[in-house]
């Protein structure tokens, strides 16, 4: 949230390194100075927090996808675990009336 601060535009201008030279001053300036600051270090704050949140979310999405292919090949396992039972059998029962 920027506040109505007056020398925003000479802030913007010059750049951190000089905003934080006049942050030194304990005048008007000085004081919109360290307001000024604190609110680019409160943009990158919240620039940062949507990055991690982004990544967050990928890494979840990630999960999810992994999750849903190891159930599907369990599922394939426990499919081929029947065949192979019902193989058995077969040769089972064939060997019986040999």
């Amino acid at each position: 949230m920027a506040r109505d601060i007056s020398h925003r535009a000479a802030f913007e201008s010059h750049g951190e390194t000089y905003v934080r030279v006049l942050a030194q001053n304990d005048d008007a300036v000085g004081r919109e100075a360290v307001a000024w600051l604190a609110e680019q270090q409160s943009l990158r704050d919240e620039a940062a927090s949507a990055k991690r949140d982004a990544r967050e979310e990928e890494t979840l999405d990630i999960a999810r996808k992994a999750s849903s292919h190891a159930d599907r090949a369990n599922l394939i396992a426990w499919i081929a675990a029947a065949i192979a039972a019902v193989s058995i059998i077969k040769e089972i029962v064939i060997g019986l009336f040999k």
